[in-house]
């Protein structure tokens, strides 16, 4: 399977604007199919002093399983940073 890139519409606009009539370009611009993307944060867990973690991108504390131990996921469960910047 072949992974899709994605592209600011605007860009493009300003480069056919360079090569080809303006109202061609729009014209091919705003044809392009768009897609529903979301941009990717990326985090790590914060240590506190008591030895909780907190997500460094929205400040939420770590989750907890039924049984009360701590919850650092690979994700945050709030805000949903990917946790790979390392500690």
């Amino acid at each position: 399977m072949v992974e899709k890139e994605y592209i600011e519409r605007e860009e493009v606009r300003e480069a056919f604007y360079m090569e080809f009539d303006e109202d061609y370009a729009d014209d091919v611009v705003d044809r392009l199919p768009t897609a529903d993307v979301q941009e990717v944060r990326h985090g790590k867990w914060i240590e506190q002093l008591d030895g909780t973690h907190y997500c460094s991108y929205c400040g939420r504390d770590a989750t907890y399983t039924f049984d009360g131990n701590e919850v650092c996921g690979i994700t945050c469960t709030y805000c949903g940073t990917i946790m790979d910047r390392g500690e």
